[in-house]
């Protein structure tokens, strides 16, 4: 069984336009401060998947737009090192942490804390 794989070429305009997303990804990433447990469990989902979207972002469009990777990397450490974080959200911000650093290489490292 083979697994084809399709190459869909994107436009400049196409890719500027997924990046713009991003913004938008990190503030449904950020922080949450819901108190009812029904919207808290629906919100972490949201975050947790506004993260996934990041880390598809990064690793489709990342190595020829490095700049617009520095916000993520920013947002994702705050979510990881935030010691009353939800834990998959933490572990969905490790994973876009992990794809953000291996695109921007050296570039990642004056913006990880010491």
């Amino acid at each position: 069984m083979f697994i084809e794989v399709q190459r869909v070429s994107v436009s400049l305009s196409q890719v500027t336009a997924f990046l713009q997303l991003t913004g938008d990804l990190l503030s449904i990433a950020g922080k949450s401060h819901s108190k009812v447990k029904e919207e808290e469990a629906e919100q972490a989902i949201n975050r947790q998947t506004a993260l996934y979207s990041l880390k598809l972002l990064c690793r489709t469009f990342g190595s020829d737009h490095q700049e617009a990777l520095v916000p993520v990397l920013l947002q994702t450490v705050e979510i990881v090192t935030s010691p009353e974080e939800e834990k998959n959200v933490t572990g969905s911000a490790l994973l876009c942490i992990a794809e953000v650093v291996s695109t921007l290489r050296a570039l990642a490292i004056p913006q990880l804390p010491r």
